[in-house]
């Protein structure tokens, strides 16, 4: 292994574990940190240099399309500022060619999502913390978007990076 594709391997295995680390903040303390979106910024111009950027003209396509349903989503407060600026980092990420799974994950994790938001209505185990935040959205009528856009969009930046 070179090392290129080294640096390539450890800038995915980074972006992953952002990723992670945004869905579980984002479901614990509702915001997405800029610092966050700063870095998987970062991470995606090391990743596509090492690769000699083959596709950046349609990664920023994608990322400002996002970028712009997601700005009018947030004008009519349906999604939070945190929620659009990573949008537009993971339309970078994954692309043009993954954007379609990313789309169908979002549908799926979005209706689990709220099917969880259902279910949660009908447990009364307080100890539970899983339950308990679902809860806590449900009444509050707030939704951890970050969760959801990151668990959809895990699997195709996993597709575009490793497939």
């Amino acid at each position: 292994m070179s090392a290129v594709e080294f640096l390539q391997y450890l800038s995915a295995f980074s972006i992953i574990g952002l990723l992670t680390y945004i869905c579980i903040h984002d479901f614990r303390h509702l915001i997405i940190e800029n610092w966050t979106v700063v870095t998987l910024f970062g991470l995606y111009v090391i990743w596509a240099g090492l690769a000699g950027f083959p596709s950046v003209w349609t990664d920023v396509f994608m990322a400002a399309l996002f970028f712009l349903l997601a700005f009018v989503m947030w004008i009519f407060r349906a999604m939070g500022a945190g929620d659009v600026k990573l949008y537009f980092v993971l339309g970078l990420l994954m692309g043009m060619e993954w954007a379609v799974v990313f789309i169908a994950l979002l549908l799926v994790c979005s209706v689990l999502f709220w099917v969880g938001l259902r279910l949660s209505a009908r447990y009364e185990n307080k100890s539970n913390y899983v339950i308990s935040r679902f809860r806590f959205f449900r009444e509050e009528g707030v939704l951890p978007y970050g969760v959801v856009l990151t668990l959809s969009a895990v699997p195709a930046i996993i597709g575009r990076f490793f497939g």
